[in-house]
Formats: structure tokens, C-alpha cells, sequence
């Protein structure tokens, strides 16, 4: 549960304690330009059940460039990446809490493995992953079936272990590695993919994206550099059926 007078308000919301009821806290009371931002932390990639407790008309829940529209205690199914989830909330409410549950269902998640894109150039499959995926004339591209039309989150899973010239054990010299893309013909957009600190330790890059009802095509290329290795990449509509 996360009280909303505990949350980090927009414009000027007034905070109404004249009723600690069902939180404790209070309410934080939005105006028309009013607003409130929720840092809803998730322990992994998946659908969780998010309700807002409030009073008044339907708020607009803001996540991941999809709004949403949430009654006074209906439940919402929504797709979250692991870690930090930033929702804003905006009213005109008296908002009480956004209440999260669940562990991450990961069904309605389709996944495609790296054995499924089209590659062209250096790329090759290397013990089951993408790897050598840079240089001129060099992508990976997949094609993935959206059921809906709309913001989906897009995951890469993938493995960096880059490192510099003055690596060594006391001060590791980790290296971020990087890589566009692109959605069907439209511009791209550069990604920055953290150390993973081994090979053949895979993590998530959680991606917004917008895509059409049907196939969609999402290519990854870097041009000037190598991206990472790439065990896959996992889609899913923000907003559960």
C-alpha cells in the first residue's frame, strides 16, 4: 500500500487528515490540475494488481506512457518492470492509496527467443544467445504479434560483460554497451544496457513501446559499436486483460 500524503505531490493538492479511515494517513485531495506521483516498487517483470482508493470520479493512472483509467476501488491488472515503477495519478480526487498486489503473473506475456530473429552482418547465435551484434549492416530483427493496439513493455534480456583496459580485481573497469531500435519504419532509439558483470548472467531492460494490432517488427543494430549479447525479448500490453 502506498499512501498518497506520503507520495510526492503536484500543483497544490490539499492534505485532509480529517479521517485517517482504511490508511491511517489521511487523504491528499486533488484539484482539477492537481496530480500525485507513486514510486511502486516490483520484485520482478510481470502483472500486478494495482487498485487506487479514492473518493470522487475516475483517475487517470499515467504508467509507462500508457493512461488509465481507474474507478474508486476497481482493480486494474498492469504490467510492471522489476524495480522502480513511476505512476502519476490525476484527479480531480481525494486520494487515499494506490494498493498493489500480487507477484507477477507473467501470463498474456509472449516471449521470443533469440533463435527467433532475422539477423544479418556478424550477428550469429553463440551457445544459444545473439552475440556480435554491431558494425555497419549488422541487426537483429523480430517479429512480434500484439493482440491490442497500444503501450506494451517491451523486455530485453541480455548480458554485458565489457570491459576496459584498466580492469582488474579491486576496480572493475565495466563498460556499458548500447544499441537502437527500431519500431516497424519508425526513428531510432538508443538504448544503454548496463554491466551484468558476467557472460552468462542475463537481466531485464524494460522498454516502452507503441505497437499496432497484429505483427510488429523490433530491430536492434549499433552501428558504430557491438550491442550486448541477447538471450531474447519478451512483450506484453501495459494494461492486462
Amino acid at each position: 500500500r502506498y499512501p498518497a500524503t506520503l507520495a510526492d505531490p503536484l500543483g497544490d493538492p490539499r492534505h485532509e487528515y480529517g479521517s485517517s479511515a482504511g490508511t491511517g494517513t489521511g487523504a491528499l485531495v486533488l484539484g482539477d490540475a492537481d496530480g500525485v506521483v507513486f514510486d511502486v516498487f516490483a520484485p520482478r517483470d510481470g502483472y500486478y494488481t494495482l487498485t487506487a482508493r479514492h473518493i470522487g470520479g475516475p483517475l487517470a493512472l499515467a504508467v509507462h506512457g500508457a493512461t488509465l483509467t481507474a474507478a474508486p476501488d476497481r482493480p486494474l491488472r498492469v504490467l510492471l518492470q522489476a524495480g522502480n515503477n513511476r505512476i502519476t495519478a490525476t484527479g480531480p480526487a481525494a486520494v487515499r492509496s494506490l494498493d498493489v498486489t500480487g507477484a507477477g503473473d507473467t501470463a498474456g506475456i509472449a516471449g521470443y527467443a533469440a533463435g527467433a530473429a532475422a539477423v544479418t552482418g556478424r550477428a550469429r547465435l553463440v551457445g544459444g544467445h545473439l552475440g556480435w551484434l554491431g558494425g555497419p549492416d549488422t541487426e537483429a530483427r523480430w517479429t512480434v504479434d500484439a493482440q491490442r493496439a497500444g503501450r506494451h513493455l517491451l523486455f530485453l534480456h541480455y548480458a554485458n560483460d565489457d570491459r576496459g583496459p584498466g580492469d582488474h580485481d579491486y576496480n572493475a573497469d565495466v563498460i556499458s554497451r548500447t544499441a537502437d531500435l527500431r519500431v516497424d519504419e519508425g526513428p531510432p532509439r538508443r538504448l544503454t544496457f548496463r554491466t551484468t558483470y558476467s557472460w552468462t548472467d542475463f537481466r531485464s531492460l524494460a522498454v516502452p513501446v507503441t505497437l499496432k494490432r497484429g505483427a510488429n517488427t523490433l530491430a536492434l543494430s549499433n552501428p558504430t559499436g557491438f550491442a550486448p549479447d541477447l538471450a531474447g525479448v519478451l512483450i506484453g500490453h501495459v494494461l492486462g486483460d
